[in-house]
């Protein structure tokens, strides 16, 4: 959720410690893809890597994660770009129950828990905004935005 709900400050915290781990699977690769090197580099200390054709899994799966948190940190999160414009009169997010608490949420935001049933729990109120028209516009034409392109995306896959 980092991306999506954290704050730049917490997600640079949380980088360093990927930034560390993606300097321990180097050298690991190092170790087991030696492959890997660039064979026209002369001095081992100069050496290049092409880690991203590296088969570990790990490294792989870390790299994107780095790459999705570093979007978020010099772009802002989903939530902070959402959020600093009142987008509209009152911003609740609806995710399975239990799977959020209050704390993990910005104050202003409410907080609806989905049940298996089908049910909704009001878990939190939300603070209520003033929202002009042509905010809500913005905020409608975004939605609708991404809709498009995800619809898009679906009808390229099927394509042969």
């Amino acid at each position: 959720c980092w991306p999506t709900c954290g704050t730049s400050e917490e997600m640079v915290k949380y980088a360093s410690e990927l930034y560390r781990r993606r300097e321990e699977l180097q050298l690991s690769i190092q170790r087991e893809e030696p492959e890997l090197r660039d064979r026209e580099m002369l001095f081992d200390e100069l050496a290049f890597w092409h880690y991203e054709a590296s088969a570990n899994p790990q490294y792989q799966a870390l790299v994107k994660e780095i790459a999705q948190l570093e979007r978020a940190i010099y772009q802002g999160s989903a939530l902070e770009c959402l959020s600093a414009p009142p987008v509209a009169d009152l911003l609740y997010l609806a995710v399975p129950s239990g799977l959020l608490s209050p704390g993990e949420l910005r104050e202003d935001w409410g907080l609806l828990w989905l049940n298996q049933d089908g049910s909704t729990d009001v878990i939190r109120q939300a603070t209520s905004h003033d929202c002009t028209a042509q905010e809500r516009l913005r905020m409608l034409r975004a939605i609708l935005s991404a809709e498009v392109h995800k619809l898009m995306r679906r009808q390229r896959k099927r394509q042969p």
